[in-house]
């Protein structure tokens, strides 16, 4: 019996983690499966890091190290949900691959708008258009619901967002 539901974590910066995603999400389409969310979530350097750089600080090779966790920033996380739908019968899995890449490259592209969104107090990540979309129209999101934008000064509801 297959999976309903997958959840698939691609590593590295936001654009190679897409870049994963892209190319993984034409072959889970194919399959049968779609992608219903996306979560970015920045890498981030844990105390332990910070306490032995702090150590190593009394010798010189502690402040490298600072120095080194301000500039370089470790990989951060893309975590994708799946969710199998009928599988396309044989003849017609191409044509749909297809649709599906074309919708996907929109969509997933760099220059696609995504916002912060939240739901209830909790923060969902970072989304974009598509995916809200489908969120709102599957009654996961409501238009009640928050988000927030670069160059916003505040959280806003999606019922003011001008694309939804």
């Amino acid at each position: 019996m297959t999976q309903k539901i997958q959840v698939k974590t691609y590593t590295g910066t936001e654009t190679k983690a897409m870049a994963a995603f892209q190319a993984d999400a034409i072959s889970m389409a194919a399959s049968g499966y779609t992608p219903t969310s996306q979560v970015w979530a920045p890498g981030r350097y844990g105390a332990g890091a910070f306490l032995l750089a702090l150590i190593l600080s009394v010798v010189f090779i502690g402040i490298i190290i600072f120095i080194y966790m301000l500039i370089v920033k470790p990989p951060g996380i893309l975590t994708v949900t799946y969710a199998r739908t009928d599988v396309p019968a044989s003849r017609d899995m191409d044509a749909s691959a297809s649709q599906f890449a074309t919708r996907l490259a929109e969509s997933s592209s760099p220059a696609a708008e995504s916002l912060h969104v939240r739901r209830n107090g909790a923060d969902l990540g970072r989304l974009d258009l598509v995916t809200i979309k489908q969120m709102l129209n599957s009654g996961r999101l409501s238009m009640d619901d928050l988000y927030y934008s670069e160059g916003y000064d505040k959280w806003r509801s999606l019922d003011l967002h001008p694309k939804l």
